[in-house]
């Protein structure tokens, strides 16, 4: 089982006596020989005693010098000691003790022989690696085999819309990165999983117009081979975008006492929406946004004997709205056993002349309800003259009467007529529609619903027109408005106030929606409305204006002048410019496959985004991207940064080596103890923790690593003491180093820092 290494601040690991049986061993496979410039993998394998394995244990490897590190295999790079470090704990986050194996990889450019040296360090003790500890390497041919690219497909794409390019590539080394190229112009890093032996490299370009376009990919692998695919001829197409709405035709309702089902079909797919209500302002919808032909809606919650005015609306897949006219329905009656409405109504009135209505409420007196609620719409062109004491709504053309059984109040729920007062203004047939609820539901009133008004003086006053509204798009325009009458429905228009074109409705309504279609993008139109009644008066409206929309912008963003600045340990910011307002991201990483990103969202022209929580003393990747509002995207080239090595605000000073009884001493006999003092200061706010480590070296050969925890505040200095034994078989008379610096607290991203330079110091043995 494999696992992520996390290091913290918790661990002191004193030297203690050695003992002859170790809890865990290290494996170093490492190659005999390599050549320059090729990737390197080194395993580390970790072999844990089950039956007395250790509860933490830090692994060391020592890289030479002329290596550069590629990969580090989850351990932490020390740049100023040139050591990869593991530190496992045992039950922390997950963590287990168990065999396992790591592989770091490296990288030179320099031909010589290597020694390879390592350490762990367990509960018990410190041991060497075991294993290959030298590599010879050679300059010999080197790897010359440049990649394989193939071609790129598809060959065909339509100018404006966005597609995906494809190529094959491979490299017996590994394919690091891959670009496209269009007509010589480098379009930006293509994705594949770096470094891959064989893989397909992607990118996503759009063609903002038509034409034949030459393309190529061009790859390397990591060694700096590269290779050159074949030019393709890439074929874009223009793209007619649909400009005509759909056509709205056989518009059906099926109705029930609560409900109704709203019908109708178009002749090109497109959703569906139901505007509806007891005028017609409508003031409720119901929607589907499926693209069908054939469309269904159905209207739940209605009130039972009710008028309702509705109209439907169809958009297209690209938003072509069409809009029918206005249409009603009345809902079916429901009988009652507990109370009933009759009306009295004349079947004839004089126009201009009032007449009475008469409301006849019967109660069943063994089964009455305790309450109701009688309502009457009244049609359009009556005055009311007399509400016979019900409740007059004008918006809604309703009178209401309210009745609660109550003997406090003196009111009871019986037989009784309400009489109301018309007058006729305009000549017509009218229906008239009323309903009584009560707490068992909603019911009719029945009896006479229909009334003739004849004579007066014949009608001569045009309509009114008002709220005229034009909503336009790319192509086409809607255009409503209201009348105070019934009437048809007629828009002229045109590029100038000549008009020279007409669309026609000759249904009569009071809410009048004509679609104009065939316009031309970003256009000035002008336009009016007329509207004639039943009795041919019309009304003309003055001239009025609106813009189609204009054509979509489907042009990149151009980036420029991409700089780096303000870099540190842990942070840079990157600034750069485009040719038009756009938003900004940066994506970086240790490689060209990035894995972070960063960005801002407002669209401007200069652009700037600092990055943070990065490594210190190493390489980043970087390139910038930028989007502007209709979505067209510029990405820029790979550009790299170096983070800085930053300063340590520890200072260590006065390293003694000490015998056992603590006086100073210039020699110490092999297998003695001895000890190790060091003085520390604290010159950085922030650290308050930090971790001293203590190393004994034979030359470059670790022979002992001790840590030590202080809490030091700012300004503060500390003694610390470590204890160490002289293992035996060692050379009389030979010099030992011993070193020491400092580690910071534990951080959240889960790896140390060194924060002070080493300190060193030496004795010799006796």
């Amino acid at each position: 089982m494999k696992y992520k290494l996390f290091l913290i601040p918790l661990l002191l690991l004193l030297a203690l006596p050695a003992i002859n049986a170790t809890q865990a061993e290290v494996t170093r496979v490492l190659p005999t020989s390599a050549l320059i410039l090729a990737n390197l993998n080194i395993n580390l394998e970790v072999n844990i005693d089950e039956s007395n394995k250790p509860s933490v244990y830090i692994l060391t490897e020592y890289i030479p010098e002329n290596f550069e590190v590629i990969s580090t295999g989850g351990g932490s790079w020390f740049a100023n000691t040139r050591t990869i470090k593991w530190l496992v704990i045992d039950s922390f986050m997950g963590q287990v003790i168990e065999d396992i194996t790591y592989t770091y990889q490296l990288r030179t450019t320099v031909e010589s022989t290597y020694d390879f040296t390592g350490t762990i360090q367990d509960d018990s003790d410190t041991y060497n690696v075991l294993g290959n500890t030298q590599l010879q390497v050679t300059s010999g041919q080197g790897d010359t085999e440049t990649p394989i690219v193939g071609s790129i497909s598809p060959l065909a794409a339509n100018a404006g819309q966005a597609q995906t390019y494809s190529v094959d590539v491979s490299d017996n080394t590994g394919v690091a990165s891959c670009s496209l190229y269009v007509d010589g112009v480098n379009k930006g890093a293509m994705s594949l999983s770096s470094p891959c032996v064989s893989c397909t490299a992607t990118k996503t370009y759009t063609f903002t117009t038509a034409g034949t376009y030459s393309a190529y990919v061009f790859c390397s692998d990591p060694i700096g081979n590269s290779a050159l695919g074949i030019p393709t001829n890439i074929i874009v197409s223009e793209v007619q975008q649909d400009q005509i709405p759909p056509v709205i035709s056989d518009v059906q309702s099926t109705i029930s006492s609560t409900s109704a089902t709203i019908t109708w079909t178009t002749d090109e797919n497109s959703d569906s929406t139901v505007e509806y209500g007891v005028t017609t302002g409508y003031g409720s919808a119901e929607t589907d946004t499926s693209d069908v032909v054939s469309h269904s809606i159905i209207l739940t919650g209605l009130s039972p004997a009710t008028t309702y005015h509705y109209h439907v609306i169809s958009i297209d897949a690209n938003n072509n709205p069409a809009v029918s006219s206005d249409y009603t329905f009345t809902t079916s009656i429901l009988t009652n056993d507990q109370i009933g409405v009759t009306r009295n109504l004349p079947q004839t009135a004089d126009q201009n002349l009032n007449f009475n209505v008469q409301l006849i409420v019967d109660v069943n007196e063994p089964n009455k309800p305790t309450s109701y609620t009688l309502r009457e719409t009244i049609p359009q062109n009556f005055d009311i003259v007399n509400t016979g004491n019900g409740i007059w709504s004008s918006d809604s053309r309703t009178l209401t009467w309210r009745v609660f059984e109550s003997s406090y109040l003196g009111t009871h729920v019986q037989d009784t007529t309400y009489t109301y007062t018309l007058k006729p203004i305009s000549r017509g047939t009218f229906n008239f529609l009323g309903a009584i609820q009560i707490p068992a539901g909603i019911y009719s009133v029945v009896g006479d619903t229909q009334l003739t008004v004849t004579g007066g003086a014949p009608d001569t006053t045009a309509p009114v027109i008002s709220n005229i509204l034009s909503n336009p798009s790319l192509n086409s325009a809607v255009i409503s408005w209201t009348t105070d009458e019934l009437a048809n429905s007629v828009v002229e228009y045109g590029t100038t106030t000549a008009y020279g074109n007409s669309e026609i409705l000759s249904t009569l309504v009071t809410s009048h929606g004509i679609t104009l279609g065939s316009l031309t993008a970003g256009t000035l139109y002008h336009y009016r409305v007329k509207s004639a009644d039943a009795s041919t008066n019309e009304a003309t409206s003055s001239d009025y204006t609106f813009t189609t929309l204009s054509a979509p912008d489907t042009t990149d963003p151009v980036i420029s002048n991409i700089q780096i600045s303000s870099v540190t340990g842990n942070s840079a910011t990157i600034s750069w410019d485009t040719d038009e307002l756009a938003n900004g991201k940066v994506e970086y990483g240790q490689t060209i496959t990035y894995g972070s990103e960063k960005t801002h969202l407002a669209y401007l022209t200069d652009h700037s985004l600092t990055l943070t929580g990065l490594t210190e003393g190493t390489l980043y990747h970087y390139r910038v991207k930028s989007t502007d509002a209709s979505t067209n995207e510029a990405v820029s080239a790979d550009y790299t940064f170096t983070t800085s090595q930053e300063s340590y605000p520890l200072t260590i000073t006065n390293v003694q080596v000490l015998n056992h009884n603590f006086d100073p001493a210039s020699s110490i006999s092999a297998g003695g103890q001895f000890n190790i003092k060091v003085n520390v200061e604290n010159t950085d706010t922030l650290s308050k923790t930090p971790m001293q480590i203590v190393e004994v070296l034979d030359g470059s050969t670790p022979l002992f690593i001790g840590t030590v925890k202080t809490s030091i505040n700012h300004g503060g200095t500390s003694e610390i003491t470590v204890g160490f034994v002289l293992p035996t078989g060692v050379s009389s008379g030979k010099e030992y180093t011993v070193k020491v610096f400092n580690w910071n607290n534990w951080i959240s991203q889960g790896s140390w820092e060194a924060y002070s330079a080493p300190f060193q110091t030496s004795f010799t043995v006796a």
